[in-house]
C-alpha cells in the first residue's frame, strides 16, 4: 500500500519538522463550561453554539488561540498577562473570582472581546462586583432567530455585520473591553440542524447547508473580525486573506517572540489545489530568507519583501515555511 505508507511518512516528517519548537499563540478563548449553579435557569449559562461557531471563526480567520474554562482560570497559576486579547463567546454567568482575573487582565493593559451576553451574574445567581459591561445582557439577539437559508433575504444580515465591525468599547484602567453586540459564532454557523446518522446513537449537530447568501454573511464576519483584531493585535506574527475561510495557518516558535526562528504549518482544508497564498509577517521577518516546502516533495528558497508578504507557491494538501534552518529529510 504505497499511499499508506506515503501518509505515515509525511505524519512522521511533520511531527520531527515542529519538534522542540513551541505552539506561538498571541490570543486565549476563554470556553464558558461551568458546573450546575443557583443562576443556571433552564440548564443554561451560555450559548454552545455560539462557543463553537467562535472555535471554527477563530481557526477559519488564522488565530491560533489557547483555551480555558472558568474552571481552569479559577484553580490554576495561568499567566493571562502574556496574550494580546482574551476572546469570550456569550457567558452571562461567571464564578466571581474568575470576573476579577479578567478585571485585572485589562487594567493591566490587556484587551478582551466579549460577544453575546456579558457577564453580570456569579454562581450563586447575585450581581458581579465589577462587571465587565454593565447591562449589554439584557438585549435579545438576532442570532438566536437567525435561519441559515434566509429565505426572504437578498443582503446579508445587517445588523449582524454592524456588531462586529462596529464593536462597543470602554476603557478601564490600562486596557479595553471591546463588546459585539450579536451572537457572531452562531451567526457564523448559521442554524444547527441535530440529525440522526449513527444508527441508534442521540441525534448530532451537522453542518448547516449554506445558501450563496449565507456564504457571502461568513465572510463579511471573518473579514471584518479580522480588521478588529488586526488593530488590537497590532503586531500579529502572521496574517492572510481569510476570505474563502479554508486555510489553516499554526505558527511554531524556538522561543517566545522569536520569529526569525520560527517555522508554520500551513494547511488547506478546501476541496481542490490552493492556488497560492499570500502571507504578512511581522515587519521583523522584512527581507528575511526561508525555505518553502509545499506537498513534502517541493522544495522552494524564497525571501520575504520589504513589506513583510511571501507569496507561497500552489499546494494541494499543506505547506512548510521555515525561518531557521532547512526541513529534515
Amino acid at each position: 500500500r504505497p499511499e499508506l505508507k506515503k501518509y505515515v511518512d509525511d505524519v512522521k516528517i511533520a511531527v520531527k519538522t515542529v519538534s522542540g519548537l513551541n505552539l506561538c499563540t498571541e490570543a486565549a478563548f476563554v470556553l464558558p463550561v461551568m458546573p450546575y449553579s443557583l443562576a443556571d435557569e433552564g440548564g443554561y449559562k451560555s450559548d454552545w453554539l455560539d462557543m463553537g461557531g467562535w472555535v471554527q471563526l477563530l481557526n477559519d480567520i488564522g488565530i491560533v488561540t489557547d483555551i480555558y474554562t472558568p474552571y481552569e482560570i479559577m484553580y490554576g497559576s495561568w499567566d493571562l498577562s502574556k496574550y494580546k486579547v482574551i476572546i469570550m463567546s456569550d457567558c452571562p454567568v461567571l464564578p466571581e473570582k474568575v470576573n476579577s482575573v479578567l478585571n485585572e487582565y485589562v487594567r493591566n493593559g490587556g484587551a478582551i472581546i466579549v460577544s453575546g451576553r456579558t457577564p453580570a451574574k456569579n454562581l450563586r445567581n447575585q450581581n458581579l462586583t465589577n462587571k465587565l459591561f454593565a447591562d449589554s445582557h439584557e438585549k435579545s439577539f438576532i442570532a438566536d432567530h437567525f435561519v441559515t437559508n434566509l429565505a426572504n433575504e437578498k443582503t446579508p444580515c445587517k445588523d449582524i455585520i454592524n456588531a462586529v465591525k462596529k464593536p462597543d468599547k470602554i476603557s478601564l484602567g490600562q486596557g479595553s473591553v471591546f463588546w459585539i453586540g450579536e451572537k457572531i459564532g452562531k451567526a457564523y454557523w448559521g442554524q444547527a440542524r441535530r440529525e440522526r446518522i449513527y444508527g441508534n446513537t442521540p441525534p448530532v449537530y451537522v453542518k448547516p447547508h449554506y445558501t450563496q447568501t449565507a456564504i457571502v454573511l461568513r465572510e463579511y464576519i471573518r473579514n471584518n473580525l479580522n480588521e478588529t483584531l488586526t488593530k488590537i493585535i497590532d503586531d500579529r506574527m502572521v496574517s492572510y486573506d481569510s476570505k474563502n475561510g479554508s486555510i489553516s495557518v499554526v505558527p511554531f516558535l524556538k522561543s517566545s517572540n522569536n520569529y526569525n526562528g520560527a517555522k508554520l504549518f500551513i494547511i488547506n482544508n478546501g476541496r481542490g489545489r490552493h492556488r497560492s497564498l499570500e502571507l504578512k509577517f511581522t515587519k521583523n521577518l522584512a527581507n528575511a530568507p526561508c525555505q518553502v516546502w509545499t506537498d513534502f516533495d517541493r522544495r522552494f528558497n524564497m525571501t520575504v519583501d520589504e513589506k513583510g508578504k511571501l507569496e507561497v507557491p500552489d499546494f494541494a494538501s499543506v505547506a512548510f515555511v521555515s525561518f531557521c534552518d532547512i526541513f529534515p529529510l
